[in-house]
């Protein structure tokens, strides 16, 4: 019940201080990770960004960077889970508003020309953070193979996303968000307590407990793991 209304506290965050407008400027795409709700989240407001930062969201850096034109991607949001989807297609966009979903407007626009394809993946298991938006096909073939769906481009940019990165971390080593070292062997370590731990962070070290590796967070979270807790 406790993660539950930690997780709808965050979502509602989003939702009650933020309006989505109709137009926005080319900007970089920022992107948070919600730990308790597996969900990533893109926005173009650093203020925005920030609130979500103080509430407990990961920032991750650039997923993107959008045109200042073009096609619209809607943002819809699920008040029931606390959940965002992003769509180029209109009936998707309809139908989800239909079933409950509330519109929040144009969130960015997708590039006519087609420069940068932002893939989308989907995983069947997950109530919230069910889709993940990325141009790097490093981490799409990843996630596909911890069992995610393909569901092709959702949209083209007009830059690669830039991810986070801490010179201290280790095996990061194509920037990418995929931890892997020199073989390209996955170093984030999943322990027997289904708790995973990703290079650098305070319990990594002391993690012996290893009982898989993973890649990305994402396909740590698709076998049953998950953060651990400050």
């Amino acid at each position: 019940m406790k993660k539950k209304l930690l997780v709808w506290l965050l979502g509602l965050s989003i939702l009650g201080v933020f309006t989505v407008g109709e137009k926005v400027d080319a900007a970089e795409m920022l992107r948070l990770y919600n730990p308790n709700s597996g969900e990533h989240f893109y926005t173009a407001d650093g203020t925005e960004k920030n609130q979500l930062a103080s509430a407990g969201w990961q920032y991750e850096g650039t997923g993107w960077v959008a045109p200042d034109n073009g096609d619209p991607v809607y943002r819809v949001y699920n008040p029931n889970v606390g959940d965002h989807h992003y769509t180029l297609n209109v009936s998707e966009k309809d139908h989800l508003i239909s079933v409950g979903w509330q519109y929040e407007g144009i969130g960015w626009y997708s590039d006519t020309q087609e420069t940068v394809a932002v893939y989308r993946a989907y995983n069947p298991n997950a109530q919230t953070g069910s889709h993940n938006y990325t141009t790097n096909t490093g981490e799409q073939q990843s996630l596909l193979s911890a069992g995610w769906h393909d569901e092709n481009i959702g949209w083209y940019a007009i830059g690669e996303g830039r991810p986070i990165v801490n010179p201290s971390t280790p095996g990061n080593s194509n920037n990418s968000g995929v931890y892997v070292d020199a073989q390209g062997n996955g170093l984030i370590k999943g322990s027997q307590n289904n708790i995973y731990h990703i290079p650098g962070s305070k319990y990594y070290d002391r993690t012996t407990n290893v009982v898989a590796w993973f890649k990305t967070i994402a396909e740590a979270e698709a076998a049953g793991y998950r953060a651990p807790q400050n």
